[in-house]
């Protein structure tokens, strides 16, 4: 009786499906809210249970952007923001839309390549996914580089010790790399487990939701001297923003 006396209009004991065990997200349309599992935050918990300091921030902010995209990309395109259905998107904007996950598409497809040929496109189930990572990492960092300049915060001339010429910046996309961290495969490309997710449509290896959204990404390339034209610079590139 005193837990239901405590109890507040917040929604604790709703049913999600995405588990509490690993990183994750799940955004719930009809209640226009977002569920942020203990697997993103557990380790922010015990580092700071108020603001998230900076230096963690590749490791959640990304899955909270992506939660929130998934209300304005076209999963949310045909609900109001008052949760009812209506389709709000113009025509034009659903032919960019798709013409922009063309481009997607053959960006991993390309860099699926390079670790043997499928004899078929694997990408379909993965299209939105894809879409709402690669649109995360330009809001990702510039909260991160807000909450540099934060009382308290690692400042912009923090070194890592040992390593002086890592930046701040620098910093933040090595950080965003360790957040999709897989055992090593060595030098063969794509383990057997990989290679199985992608052929039965299960998940996308953590080697295409870091290289393919950081070779999309302007910033990267600043950042780590890429020259243009290189793998990780390509002289074209699928923008969202």
């Amino acid at each position: 009786s005193r837990y239901w006396a405590s109890k507040d209009n917040a929604d604790y004991d709703a049913r999600y499906h995405v588990s509490c065990l690993k990183p994750g997200f799940e955004y719930n349309a009809g209640r226009n809210s977002l569920y942020m599992p203990y697997g993103v935050v557990a380790f922010q918990h015990r580092v700071s249970q108020t603001t998230v300091p900076a230096i963690l921030m590749p490791f959640i902010v990304p899955h909270l952007v992506q939660g929130m995209y998934e209300a304005v990309d076209v999963r949310g395109s045909s609900i109001s923001v008052r949760g009812m259905p209506e389709s709000w998107w113009s025509e034009e904007s659903l032919a960019r839309y798709r013409k922009q996950q063309r481009c997607f598409v053959e960006s991993y497809l390309e860099h699926l390549q390079r670790f043997g040929a499928f004899k078929e496109s694997p990408m379909a189930p993965f299209i939105r996914q894809m879409m709402a990572e690669n649109a995360a990492l330009q809001p990702s960092l510039e909260a991160y580089s807000r909450a540099l300049v934060e009382p308290h915060s690692m400042q912009r001339n923090f070194r890592v010790p040992g390593l002086p010429e890592m930046t701040p910046d620098m910093l933040f996309f090595v950080n965003f790399a360790a957040s999709h961290c897989d055992a090593v495969q060595g030098n063969s490309g794509l383990g057997v487990l990989a290679r199985r997710q992608v052929q039965y449509r299960v998940a996308l290896p953590s080697v295409l939701r870091v290289n393919v959204p950081l070779r999309n990404f302007d910033r990267f390339a600043e950042v780590f001297y890429c020259p243009k034209g290189t793998y990780m610079n390509p002289g074209t590139k699928c923008r969202l923003w």
